[in-house]
């Protein structure tokens, strides 16, 4: 939940605000949601504060948590218009790391990303992943805009080793001519959307919950071709028995594929998304909680009836929950597994 820090702490900020000027109902929303964005004692102090001093009727000076109250006192007296003075903070990274960050950045497409040549074999991709995710993982690395490179390393290593996406960018390069910031974050998709997310493939190559089913899937499609090459290596009596039993094996995969498909046709694209991309580029947010989501064009008129948004951004919402929830495990099962595992 590192990642969530930046914005749990602009929700305090500006429950702060809105203390001092009174609006306690406001201020107890946003302290609820810096506190599940990012739970820190001193959000559970105000909260506690708050919930003793009562919430109705709005919070008197006198009545405001100390850290708070000494901060309107600073604000409201006109001697200077600077702000309080924020405690020091120690950086938690290196030049060298932040450098790396606006390296990564400034990179014209994925190739340069990966530092590859645009001929690379998957085995260099791969080599040239790991070194990366592992420098640029949010956990190693905590410099602003750590979090956004990792995700354009994922994404990139997800393009350049899928032939058919590889292909195509090859073709007409990024969709996005110029990476873009949307909301002060980096946009690391360039247009392409990978299948699987930056954080699956990580957990592929180095461990957690996704690993082992992932692997399945990459080796699956990549060398399905090579299994028949061995066939045709014995004889042709033992041959022809086992291309039959070959068969008999795909059948369930083959059902599921064609089960899959069938589906796809059948099914209409999900009216929302909790991530922009360029089908779902309209910004929008829940009413209960302000989380953002994303939909798609005539998304108004389909949800005109209130009953029918509400029902929708609830599910939104717990949508959104159990991402974090699986976020956090993601992130356990890495710390784990790196405690264990000392990297050079």
């Amino acid at each position: 939940m590192e990642g969530n820090k930046d914005e749990a702490l602009k929700c305090r900020h500006l429950a702060e605000k809105y203390l001092r000027e009174g609006q306690t109902d406001k201020a107890i929303k946003f302290l609820k949601k810096s506190e599940r964005l990012f739970p820190t004692k001193h959000v559970q102090d105000l909260l506690d504060s708050l919930s003793k001093n009562g919430a109705s009727g709005g919070a008197r000076n006198g009545d405001l948590p100390d850290g708070v109250r000494h901060r309107s006192r600073t604000h409201s007296t006109g001697k200077d218009k600077e702000e309080a003075p924020k405690e020091p903070k120690e950086k938690d990274y290196t030049p060298e790391q932040l450098s790396a960050v606006k390296k990564i950045q400034n990179c014209k497409d994925y190739y340069e990303i990966l530092g590859i040549s645009r001929d690379a074999p998957e085995e260099d991709i791969k080599k040239k992943y790991k070194k990366l995710a592992l420098q640029f993982h949010p956990d190693k690395n905590r410099a602003p805009g750590a979090t956004e490179a990792f995700k354009a390393i994922g994404n990139a290593f997800a393009v350049l080793t899928d032939a058919q996406k590889r292909q195509r960018y090859d073709k007409y390069g990024d969709e996005n001519p110029q990476p873009q910031l949307y909301h002060n974050h980096y946009d690391y998709s360039r247009g392409f959307e990978a299948d699987i997310t930056p954080e699956e493939i990580f957990n592929m190559f180095f461990g957690g919950p996704e690993s082992s089913s992932l692997g399945r899937v990459f080796v699956n499609r990549r060398h399905r071709g090579t299994r028949h090459h061995h066939f045709h290596q014995h004889d042709e009596g033992q041959e022809a028995n086992q291309q039959f039993y070959s068969i008999l094996q795909f059948l369930p995969i083959l059902l599921l594929v064609l089960m899959s498909l069938l589906s796809t046709f059948m099914l209409q694209d999900p009216p929302y998304s909790l991530h922009r991309t360029s089908a779902y580029h309209i910004q929008r947010n829940t009413y209960n909680y302000q989380i953002t989501y994303w939909v798609q064009e005539g998304f108004q008129e389909s949800y005109a009836d209130p009953q029918s948004l509400q029902k929708l951004e609830k599910k939104i919402e717990r949508d959104y929950v159990n991402r974090l929830q699986t976020q956090c495990y993601r992130e356990r099962q890495y710390r784990k597994y790196m405690s264990l595992h000392t990297y050079t």
